[in-house]
């Protein structure tokens, strides 16, 4: 299996078109700041599982929130990133979409804070995990000190299907209705190699409370929810915020976003979604 997707990768890194902001830049070494981007110069992974690449370019993705910060990919670095994390865990081979991105999409690079004037150009976005966001959660419910954020965000129109990664059981549903917090909430409980991790798909639609119920055993690839509204989700441009946790929540809520000194046990307890969800970003 490893071989067949590191040749694919292979052909995907050989036809991966350069963007137009790079053409005249010469391919950087890997493990090298990027000068006058215009967002945090160290663009490597963060995740203890997945901290020995920049961010890329994959073909079809946009790896930025701003076009000229896109890195040229590196196909030695990626295939051993890929050969680690596919040794480590499923990484999100032969799992079901948890919202059925588009070829096209955005990367958001949130280091530097939201900048209220920019609009995205893509109706499909990603919040990325382990990710400090200065001056984002300024409601009471985050302390004043808690901005990094141990989910990922997959930003999404109003309505658009939410699914179950894999097979599970519904485990809580609910709505937190703090400023700031998820809204309707459901966690299910799945199983990933053996053992129970919980998954929690926040800021969804009042509806998504009626699609499934406590004890319910819902099949991969099902839809659970929808993503709601920034009326009902707690404040926020429609999304999903999914996030992993392997200690049974007890109630229905995990905290999305941590103090930065709580940063490694919230990692340990709180893995990065993308061994379910896949490379995406």
């Amino acid at each position: 299996m490893i071989a067949t997707i590191l040749a694919r990768i292979n052909r995907t890194v050989k036809d991966c078109k350069v963007h137009p902001s790079m053409k005249h830049r010469p391919a950087r070494p890997k493990h090298t700041s990027i000068p006058n981007a215009g967002v945090s110069s160290n663009w490597r992974f963060q995740s203890p599982s997945l901290s020995i690449l920049l961010a890329i370019a994959i073909p079809g993705r946009i790896a930025t929130s701003k076009p000229r910060d896109i890195v040229l990919p590196f196909a030695l670095s990626l295939q051993t990133y890929l050969r680690r994390i596919i040794n480590q865990s499923h990484f999100g081979i032969d799992m079901a979409e948890v919202i059925k991105l588009p070829e096209d999409y955005w990367v958001f690079d949130f280091t530097k804070g939201e900048d209220p004037e920019f609009e995205c150009p893509f109706k499909y976005q990603i919040g990325r995990y382990d990710e400090v966001r200065p001056g984002m959660y300024t409601q009471e419910l985050f302390d004043g000190n808690r901005d990094l954020h141990v989910g990922i965000d997959i930003g999404a129109p109003v309505g658009e299907s939410v699914h179950v990664f894999a097979n599970g059981v519904v485990h809580s549903l609910g709505i937190n209705d703090e400023p700031g917090s998820y809204g309707p909430t459901i966690i299910v409980k799945h199983e990933l190699d053996n053992r129970p991790i919980w998954a929690l798909y926040g800021h969804l639609s009042v509806e998504s409370l009626d699609m499934v119920e406590v004890g319910m055993e819902v099949e991969e690839g099902r839809i659970i929810a929808t993503v709601g509204d920034k009326s009902v989700n707690g404040g926020w441009e429609p999304h999903l915020h999914f996030q992993l946790s392997w200690d049974e929540p007890s109630e229905n809520d995990m905290p999305g976003v941590v103090s930065k000194e709580d940063r490694d046990w919230a990692l340990e307890k709180y893995p990065d979604p993308r061994i379910v969800l896949g490379p995406i970003y």
